[in-house]
């Protein structure tokens, strides 16, 4: 399997790792980086237990594949939690 369909598969993992996120963090303020950095974790954990029982190559694949999960996060959270200013220019 290649990096790009992996990256693929864990869509709805990131998905839902951010409503978790979402729901630990709520009361803390200007927590941005901090629930990436988290989401970013437990992608990578998931990640690294599937790959870990297959063929091996984790760190070289999450390499590649880390960038397109972080651009994942910010699209989905764009997408969900847009900012203030542009909620406000609407």
């Amino acid at each position: 399997m290649n990096w790009i369909t992996m990256a693929i598969r864990l869509v709805p993992f990131v998905i839902k790792m951010i409503g978790i996120v979402e729901q630990l963090f709520d009361d803390v303020p200007d927590s941005g980086a901090q629930k990436k950095q988290f989401v970013m974790t437990a992608v990578e954990g998931i990640f690294g237990v599937v790959l870990g029982i297959s063929s091996g190559g984790q760190a070289e694949t999450w390499a590649k594949i880390e960038p397109t999960i972080s651009a994942i996060i910010d699209a989905v959270c764009d997408a969900i939690f847009p900012h203030e200013e542009e909620v406000d220019n609407a």
